[in-house]
C-alpha cells in the first residue's frame, strides 16, 4: 500500500520543497509539489525566461504607467493568460505545468507565473494573500492576474474581499501587506488538498497532505496526515502518527482527537490480524 502512496520519487521533491521554500524559489517549490518529469520541468522554466524576455523587451525605457500596460499586454493580450472560471476546483489549476500549457488557473498559481515573469523582467513585483483571493503589487501598482490584470485601489479590495466573504471578515489594511514565499506555498498545497478531496483522488491527496506535513510539521497538518493515512488504508502508519501527536501535543484538541482514534485503530489492525 505505502510504496504506491509515498515512492522514493516523492521523498527527493519533499527535500526539493524544502529547499525551495528555504530559498524562496516559488516556482521551484510549485514543480516539487507537481512533480512532473525533468523534460517536463525544463520546458516550464524556459517558457518562464522567454515569456519574461518579452516582458522586458516590452517594457522599453517607459514610465510606470506605460510599463504595466506594456506588460498586462504581454501576459493578457498576447499570452492569453487568465482565471479558470469554468472548472475551478480542478487540482489541474495548481499544477504550474498545466496552468503554463492552458493559460488558465486559479488567482494563486496565476500571480506565481506573474511573478516570475515579473521578476525575471526586472520588475519589483510580491504576491498579496487577501483573504479568499489572491493578487500581486508590482512596483506598488495592485495588479488582479486572474481577471486580466486588472488594476485595483485598496477600496476596491476591500469591496472585493467584502463579497469573497459574504461580509463575514472586517477589512484590515494588512490584507494588503506582501505574503512570504513560504506562506504562498502553503496556500498552494491547501488548495490542492482540497481539489484532490473534492474529486476523491487518494493516491494524490496523500501525497499532498504529506508534502504538506513536511514543510510544516504543526499539530494540524500532522493530525491531517494521520487521517489521510486512515482514509487510505494505511493503518500501521495512521497509528503511529496517531500516538506521534497525541503524545507531542498531549492537552490541546488535536491531541485529544488522536488520542480517541488510537484505540478505533488498533482494532481495526486487531481484524485484519
Amino acid at each position: 500500500m505505502m510504496a504506491s502512496l509515498w515512492t522514493s520519487q516523492d521523498e527527493i521533491e519533499a527535500l526539493a520543497l524544502l529547499e525551495a521554500a528555504q530559498n524562496d524559489d516559488l516556482i521551484g517549490a510549485m514543480l516539487a509539489i507537481e512533480g512532473p518529469s525533468e523534460t517536463r520541468a525544463r520546458w516550464c522554466r524556459q517558457l518562464l525566461d522567454r515569456w519574461a524576455a518579452r516582458v522586458r523587451d516590452a517594457l522599453g525605457g517607459q514610465p510606470l504607467g506605460g510599463q504595466l500596460l506594456a506588460l498586462r499586454k504581454v501576459m493578457v493580450d498576447d499570452l492569453g493568460l487568465q482565471g479558470e472560471e469554468g472548472d475551478y476546483y480542478h487540482p489541474r489549476n495548481s499544477h504550474l505545468s498545466a496552468v503554463l500549457e492552458r493559460r488558465r488557473g486559479l488567482p494563486i498559481s496565476l500571480c506565481a507565473v506573474w511573478l516570475a515573469v515579473c521578476q525575471h523582467a526586472g520588475l519589483d513585483a510580491e504576491g498579496v494573500g487577501m483573504p479568499g483571493h489572491f493578487i500581486i503589487k508590482v512596483e506598488e501598482q495592485l495588479l488582479d492576474p486572474f481577471h486580466g490584470g486588472r488594476t485595483l485601489t485598496e477600496a476596491q479590495c476591500a469591496e472585493l474581499c467584502k463579497q469573497i466573504t459574504a461580509g463575514k471578515l472586517r477589512w484590515k489594511k494588512s490584507y494588503l501587506d506582501p505574503t512570504p514565499t513560504s506562506a504562498i506555498i502553503e496556500r498552494m498545497l491547501r488548495n490542492l488538498i482540497a481539489a484532490n478531496a473534492r474529486r476523491g483522488i487518494s493516491d494524490r491527496l496523500y501525497r499532498v497532505v504529506r508534502l504538506m506535513a513536511t514543510l510544516n510539521p504543526n499539530a494540524n497538518n500532522e493530525l491531517m496526515h494521520a487521517r489521510v493515512s486512515e482514509e487510505v488504508g494505511a493503518l500501521r502508519l495512521s497509528l503511529e502518527l496517531y500516538q506521534s501527536v497525541a503524545a507531542e501535543h498531549n492537552g490541546t484538541q488535536q491531541g485529544k482527537i488522536a488520542a480517541m482514534r488510537i484505540p478505533m485503530i488498533q482494532n481495526k489492525l486487531a481484524r485484519l490480524n
